[in-house]
């Protein structure tokens, strides 16, 4: 969750409008859906460093290794992320695995 909220804040200083500044934004969101933030540590780095490289942001690469050491899903509508194997992504109400 570090990565996806630290990619919301780049996005919110010049290309994403949010109704709140984007520390509230976040706090407000994970408390609303229930969600909690995951740690990165060095089980997940590591694990990141490992993958293939189906993908070229290490941004990326650090959430599906979250992904599969969690079993969490990942919400995203980003076509290269679906090609790793082992993982649930979610994005407009579908659910798809590898």
């Amino acid at each position: 969750m570090s990565v996806t909220c630290t990619g919301l804040v780049y996005d919110a200083r010049g290309k994403l409008e949010l109704p709140l500044a984007p520390a509230d934004w976040i706090a407000e969101a994970l408390d609303h859906h229930g969600l909690q933030e995951i740690a990165i540590d060095w089980r997940i780095a590591e694990r990141s460093t490992a993958l293939p490289r189906l993908h070229k942001d290490p941004a990326d690469r650090i959430i599906v290794a979250t992904s599969l050491t969690t079993g969490a899903p990942i919400l995203t509508p980003d076509g290269e992320i679906e090609q790793y194997p082992g993982i649930t992504v979610i994005w407009d109400g579908h659910r798809s695995s590898r």
